[in-house]
Protein backbone atom coordinates (compact mmCIF):
# COMPACT_ATOMS: atom_id res chain seq x y z
CA UNK A 1 0.00 0.00 0.00
CA UNK A 2 2.72 2.25 0.88
CA UNK A 3 4.69 1.61 -2.05
CA UNK A 4 1.13 2.71 -4.41
CA UNK A 5 1.14 5.36 -2.06
CA UNK A 6 4.49 6.82 -3.11
CA UNK A 7 4.68 5.65 -6.76
CA UNK A 8 0.95 8.02 -6.98
CA UNK A 9 2.87 11.12 -5.08
CA UNK A 10 5.85 10.54 -7.34
CA UNK A 11 3.92 10.53 -10.51
CA UNK A 12 1.52 13.48 -9.20
CA UNK A 13 5.17 15.50 -8.50
CA UNK A 14 6.16 15.23 -12.06
CA UNK A 15 2.97 15.88 -13.62
CA UNK A 16 3.08 19.02 -11.80
CA UNK A 17 6.78 20.00 -12.84
CA UNK A 18 5.31 19.14 -16.65
CA UNK A 19 2.51 21.65 -16.29
CA UNK A 20 4.35 24.06 -14.70
CA UNK A 21 7.66 23.76 -17.62
CA UNK A 22 4.62 23.18 -20.63
CA UNK A 23 5.53 26.99 -21.77
CA UNK A 24 9.48 27.23 -21.45
CA UNK A 25 10.83 27.10 -24.35
CA UNK A 26 14.92 26.15 -24.59
CA UNK A 27 16.73 28.40 -26.77
CA UNK A 28 20.33 27.64 -28.00
CA UNK A 29 21.55 31.60 -26.47
CA UNK A 30 23.75 32.27 -29.50
CA UNK A 31 24.17 35.88 -30.16
CA UNK A 32 23.17 36.94 -33.67
CA UNK A 33 25.73 38.70 -35.47
CA UNK A 34 25.38 42.31 -36.03
CA UNK A 35 24.33 43.74 -38.81
CA UNK A 36 24.88 47.33 -40.54
CA UNK A 37 23.00 49.64 -41.98
CA UNK A 38 25.28 51.43 -45.01
CA UNK A 39 25.43 52.06 -48.15
CA UNK A 40 28.27 51.03 -50.09
CA UNK A 41 31.44 48.94 -49.10
CA UNK A 42 33.32 52.03 -48.58
CA UNK A 43 30.83 53.27 -46.06
CA UNK A 44 31.27 49.21 -44.24
CA UNK A 45 34.53 49.72 -44.30
CA UNK A 46 34.62 53.06 -42.79
CA UNK A 47 32.14 52.04 -40.04
CA UNK A 48 34.06 49.17 -39.20
CA UNK A 49 37.38 51.12 -38.93
CA UNK A 50 35.73 53.84 -36.85
CA UNK A 51 34.41 51.18 -34.59
CA UNK A 52 37.30 48.88 -34.19
CA UNK A 53 38.91 52.48 -33.12
CA UNK A 54 36.49 53.57 -30.49
CA UNK A 55 36.53 49.92 -29.09
CA UNK A 56 40.02 49.91 -28.72
CA UNK A 57 40.08 53.72 -26.92
CA UNK A 58 36.95 52.03 -24.54
CA UNK A 59 39.45 49.13 -23.37
CA UNK A 60 42.31 51.60 -22.90
CA UNK A 61 42.44 52.76 -19.75
CA UNK A 62 44.55 55.54 -19.44
CA UNK A 63 41.77 57.67 -20.47
CA UNK A 64 41.49 61.20 -18.79
CA UNK A 65 40.96 60.78 -14.64
CA UNK A 66 38.21 63.40 -13.61
CA UNK A 67 38.84 64.18 -9.88
CA UNK A 68 35.24 65.05 -8.35
CA UNK A 69 35.08 68.25 -6.67
CA UNK A 70 34.44 67.83 -2.95
CA UNK A 71 30.52 67.91 -2.14
CA UNK A 72 31.14 71.17 0.09
CA UNK A 73 32.48 72.92 -2.33
CA UNK A 74 30.09 71.78 -5.37
CA UNK A 75 27.26 73.36 -3.17
CA UNK A 76 29.15 76.87 -2.04
CA UNK A 77 29.16 76.93 -6.18
CA UNK A 78 26.05 76.65 -6.04
CA UNK A 79 24.86 78.74 -3.83
CA UNK A 80 26.86 81.28 -3.74
CA UNK A 81 25.14 84.03 -6.30
CA UNK A 82 28.55 86.25 -7.01
CA UNK A 83 29.60 83.22 -9.33
CA UNK A 84 26.26 83.31 -11.32
CA UNK A 85 24.96 86.81 -10.82
CA UNK A 86 26.49 90.75 -11.22
CA UNK A 87 26.36 93.09 -8.74
CA UNK A 88 26.04 96.73 -9.15
CA UNK A 89 27.58 99.76 -7.79
CA UNK A 90 25.60 99.25 -4.84
CA UNK A 91 25.79 95.70 -3.88
CA UNK A 92 22.51 94.41 -5.20
CA UNK A 93 22.77 91.38 -7.28
CA UNK A 94 20.83 91.51 -10.22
Amino acid sequence: MQKEMKEYVEKAYEELEAEQLKEVYVTDHVPKPQKYNTTSEEDDKEFFEIKKEFDEYNKDASGPVRTPKPIGRSILDVFEPSKFQKQNSEGVYF
